[in-house]
């Protein structure tokens, strides 16, 4: 028999499951928010070894496009929790901030960072710095990668074009660009944000 599902367009409900057939175009799932009820539905969909027995290359496809949502979403958690490591570390020191978020953190927190993703402190530096320049500067760039518009290197290269600008400066170009980018490539996003900087 078929087993329920979480209904996309009325939470708390459920439906039939539709299998990959809810990853294809116009499918339940293709326009779905990423979440971690996104994520259970494309497991069981794709199967054993994500093999996707049976599905059709516009349901593989669809699930493709889907999984890489979830990635974006994984990077979004990523650096949220990074950020929530540079609110703790500050622990009332009276750093300057930018909303909730100080603008410095120790040397140990970044050689924590480094450790937990076995990266080197520069390599972790320049991580905890794009976490909070997209979440005190660049707050719509990074509701787009948390919601699958923009992989995590978009994102970055965004913040990396935009690095040199003044707060009002990127403010406006991130209004210029977070219109643009759904559904470009890397170098098309690149360009983007190149252009945003330069006017």
């Amino acid at each position: 028999g078929e087993e329920p599902f979480p209904d996309p367009g009325q939470p708390g409900r459920a439906a039939p499951d539709p299998g990959l057939a809810g990853f294809r175009q116009g499918g339940v799932w293709d326009s779905a928010v990423p979440s971690a009820a996104l994520a259970t539905a494309l497991e069981g969909a794709a199967g054993e070894d994500w093999r996707c027995e049976g599905g059709s290359r516009p349901e593989i496809m669809g699930a493709v496009r889907v999984a890489a949502a979830l990635e974006s979403l994984a990077c979004a958690a990523k650096l949220g929790l990074i950020r929530a490591a540079i609110r703790q570390d500050d622990d009332g020191l009276g750093r300057e901030r930018h909303g909730d978020l100080p603008d410095e953190w120790s040397k140990s927190l970044t050689a924590d960072v480094g450790l937990a993703l076995a990266m080197s402190p520069t390599s972790a530096e320049r991580l905890m710095r794009t976490a909070w320049d997209l979440g005190a500067l660049l707050p719509g760039i990074g509701a787009l990668l948390e919601d699958g518009t923009l992989t995590y290197a978009k994102a970055r290269v965004i913040s990396d074009a935009l690095e040199l600008l003044s707060e009002a400066d990127k403010a406006a170009a991130e209004a210029m660009i977070a219109p643009q980018v759904a559904g470009k490539t890397y170098g098309q996003v690149e360009k983007i944000a190149a252009r945003a900087a330069i006017t």
